[in-house]
């Protein structure tokens, strides 16, 4: 879909909303103690039409599409039908609004009885989501120019995150696995028919394909910024010529060579994973994290590789630990994209990863990573409601972290303070009350020694940090830590 094209069937959709807007408004000036349902009404909608203007502005000032924002374009395209057709089934819902059509009154009493029925709630609350995404679409429209114009790859970058940024807080509309308002069965009072949740349907695929190709052309844009050669920029135009009528090639599955290794050497391998880290590096910067995500998996595809490569010259004893490296990376990244599904792809990534770290027949056990794999499955766990696997988990994440040395207080407190919660949410208190008092009693106070413990000189060890630590408690007027910090200095090392 061409951006003129798109522009054109934007004015039909601007038509309808300024109707609307022009309707409601006449209950919103003449209604002294106006119901905040009018209102809100009004006022969302004409945040629509003013997003829809900029739209066929930004459209008919840019009418070129380079190729990563074709697929984009046709999914703004399919938003603003989709709109259009919940603006008019509104206006079907809603009495009259014209200046002749009955007593003011009258009409102002039956607006606020429709607007309080559940189907139109239901309309108006598609309106409201795609006017968001409308709103967030100006943005990703004008990343092509900014890719055509901008000085630095910093620039983008910081354009890009608002955008991002933008896009979580709106997890209503970009969650897939939340639905705000369940779908509305009722008869409808004029068409007598019963309406099922298609249009939700609808309303979450739109935004979902939305999503999906406004992550591409982020992605595109960030990736090929500081290196344009990299990108095809020639731009599609308005043509009775489609990309879609073009004849696909026909399958040929010959291969004169059917067991050969399509492998890249080492040294090539080397140098595409340098460059996927960077690529990885860029995306999570500027907040894509689904791609980014989708990037590291193909990383550890390259490491993978590598590793067999090596293996014909002898494997880095450091490879394998960069590949567990890279893969408990992957499932940090899926923590944080703003899906619960994504969560779930973070645990499938962890669980066959701490498997292979506790091994039996391995003399040699990373507890670092242990520790740390069992808390975040734990917290996983925890997010998901499963409070019994969230317990044991973290119960052996708390039990690793406190055995490495030098201990990790602050990972050590973060992990007890999880478990903290896991208890109180499984009512089991006292347990609860038992490890926060230790977390108070006892490794706050080894934070405050240990923090202490370099302002001791050498020449009398003992007394500078007696010093030290009751200046420090006559601050804090706490005696019982003062105690605890005199027996510290004193006690023989």
């Amino acid at each position: 879909m061409d951006p003129l094209s798109i522009s054109a069937g934007v004015a039909q959709v601007i038509s309808l909303a300024g109707t609307l807007v022009k309707g409601l408004s006449r209950f919103v000036v003449k209604t002294i103690n106006i119901r905040d349902t009018i209102q809100e009404v009004h006022d969302e909608i004409l945040a629509l039409q003013v997003a829809l203007g900029e739209i066929q502005k930004t459209l008919k000032n840019r009418p070129r599409q380079l190729p990563f924002e074709r697929d984009h374009h046709t999914n703004i395209h399919q938003i603003i039908q989709s709109c259009q057709k919940s603006l008019g089934t509104l206006c079907g819902e809603l009495p009259q609004l014209k200046e002749k059509a009955g007593p003011f009154e009258r009409i102002r009493r039956s607006l606020e009885l429709s607007l309080k029925e559940e189907r139109v709630v239901e309309v108006v609350r598609h309106i409201c989501s795609y006017k968001t995404v409308l709103q967030l679409s100006l943005t990703t429209l004008s990343l092509g120019v900014l890719w055509e114009t901008a000085s630095s790859q910093k620039q983008i970058k910081v354009e890009i995150r608002k955008l991002t940024d933008a896009i979580r807080l709106s997890p209503h509309l970009f969650a897939s696995h939340r639905r705000d308002v369940p779908p509305v069965r009722t008869l409808s009072p004029r068409s007598g028919l019963e309406e099922d949740d298609t249009d939700e349907n609808t309303l979450e695929k739109d935004i979902k394909n939305w999503r999906r190709t406004a992550d591409d052309v982020a992605t595109a844009v960030t990736l090929n910024g500081i290196d344009k050669r990299s990108v095809d920029t020639h731009s599609i135009q308005n043509s009775s010529v489609s990309v879609d009528t073009l004849p696909l090639y026909q399958e040929d599955a010959f291969d004169p060579e059917p067991d050969y290794r399509n492998v890249q050497s080492s040294e090539i391998l080397d140098y595409q994973l340098k460059a996927n880290r960077d690529a990885v590096r860029n995306l999570l910067q500027c907040g894509i994290f689904v791609k980014a995500a989708t990037y590291q998996q193909r990383g550890i595809e390259l490491m993978k590789q590598l590793l067999e490569t090596q293996d014909l010259y002898g494997t880095d004893d450091t490879s394998d630990e960069k590949l567990m490296d890279m893969k408990e990376e992957l499932a940090d990244i899926f923590l944080q994209c703003d899906s619960v599904e994504f969560h779930l792809e973070a645990k499938t990534v962890l669980e066959p990863l701490i498997s292979e770290v506790v091994k039996p027949e391995e003399s040699q056990v990373d507890n670092n990573r242990r520790a740390r794999l069992y808390h975040k499955l734990g917290d996983i766990h925890f997010g998901q409601g499963n409070v019994v696997q969230a317990k044991i988990f973290l119960t052996r994440a708390l039990n690793g972290r406190n055995q490495i040395h030098p201990r990790p207080l602050e990972l050590v407190e973060e992990t007890a303070e999880l478990l903290v919660q896991v208890l109180q949410q499984e009512q089991v208190h006292d347990e609860a009350r038992g490890i926060r008092d230790w977390i108070r009693q006892e490794l706050r106070q080894e934070t405050i020694l240990s923090s202490l413990s370099p302002q001791t000189a050498p020449s009398d060890l003992n007394m500078n940090g007696l010093t030290s630590a009751y200046q420090w408690c006559k601050d804090q007027g706490s005696k019982f830590i003062l105690s605890s910090a005199i027996r510290f200095v004193l006690t023989p090392k």
